[in-house]
């Protein structure tokens, strides 16, 4: 059996022009006629498929196959034209007929869709913040209130993310944090200690010498007052951490001290005066004497400093008035 190639139309014209002499001097053979009519029996498929085709053996009885455009040059290679309609036919027997073209993904109207409201997308948050919260943010059985506003000021909660170590929740001027266990509020971070400091000073060979911290917040370093060199009993000054306070006059301390050497019963106290009479924003005065105006040294001393941080924006003052007797 003789073997016969796809040829495109423009092969096939040439072909008969070539082996089909315009005459009737018999030199047209039967070989010719008969492999003119095979090849163009043979290339029947891959015209009808596409008008050209790129690789043997891809006839339209298997799969449609146009000819890769170049570029957006429909024109180098083929498209489908469709007029009546597709029909896909499903694993049951059938399939709706799409008669509308897809527009693309960028062409594509939510709004029209079957089985949504006007606005599709309700459950989606864009990054540009374009798209608010309408309504409750439920996480399984806990709820996040929808009121929340994207600046400093206003109701809710602003998550901000201030370095690779360090996030930031933001409480909005209006909000406020509210225990359902008893009802008890929490509005400032200003109305808990800024900071303090629980720590033993016991006198040695030399008079005032040992100190031990047992626990602190937001405490760099407790400094014996030294007098001639000679450091001296019941005299400290108690150090911040730097920036804690940038103003003196926005700090509270509170010191107490039992002004004894032991802490063994309950009945090891003195009485004792503690006075924090010097207030910087770096450091404050923590003073002990006992009731003959000795300064002592003592087992237990403790400091609460309460007061507006640096950046933080105190209360107005107070209103002071004088009641007429």
């Amino acid at each position: 059996m003789a073997t016969y190639n796809a040829k495109t139309v423009e092969q096939l014209v040439s072909s008969i022009e070539s082996d089909l002499a315009d005459n009737n001097a018999g030199l047209i053979s039967a070989k010719d006629v008969r492999d003119n009519m095979a090849e163009v029996a043979f290339s029947i498929p891959y015209i009808v498929a596409s008008g050209d085709w790129e690789s043997v053996g891809t006839q339209f009885v298997s799969n449609l196959y146009l000819k890769t455009t170049v570029d957006e040059d429909t024109t180098s290679g083929g498209i489908v034209i469709v007029e009546s309609g597709i029909q896909f036919q499903s694993a049951e027997g059938g399939g709706e007929l799409q008669v509308r073209a897809y527009p693309g993904p960028t062409g594509i109207k939510h709004d029209e869709l079957d089985n949504l409201d006007l606005d599709s997308h309700l459950q989606y948050f864009n990054l540009d913040g374009s798209r608010t919260v309408q309504g409750n943010l439920g996480i399984e059985d806990n709820w996040i209130n929808s009121s929340g506003n994207n600046v400093l000021s206003g109701h809710g909660l602003r998550f901000e993310h201030a370095a690779s170590d360090e996030e930031i929740v933001h409480v909005g001027d209006d909000s406020y944090l509210k225990f359902d266990s008893d009802n008890s509020e929490l509005r400032t971070g200003v109305s808990t200690a800024q900071a303090w400091i629980n720590f033993n000073s016991v006198s040695g060979v030399t008079e005032g010498t040992t100190v031990t911290v047992n626990s602190s917040y937001n405490i760099s370093m407790v400094e014996r007052v030294m007098e001639n060199g000679v450091p001296q009993a019941g005299k400290f000054r108690i150090y911040f951490k730097p920036n804690l306070f940038d103003n003196s006059l926005h700090i509270s301390a509170i010191g107490t001290s039992n002004a004894r050497q032991s802490n063994a019963v309950g009945e090891d106290f003195d009485q004792n005066t503690v006075s924090c009479v010097v207030r910087t924003p770096e450091y404050v005065t923590f003073y002990v004497q006992d009731d003959t105006n000795a300064f002592r040294d003592a087992e237990v001393n403790d400091l609460m400093v309460f007061g507006v941080p640096s950046g933080v924006t105190p209360d107005s003052a107070p209103v002071v008035r004088y009641q007429q007797s």
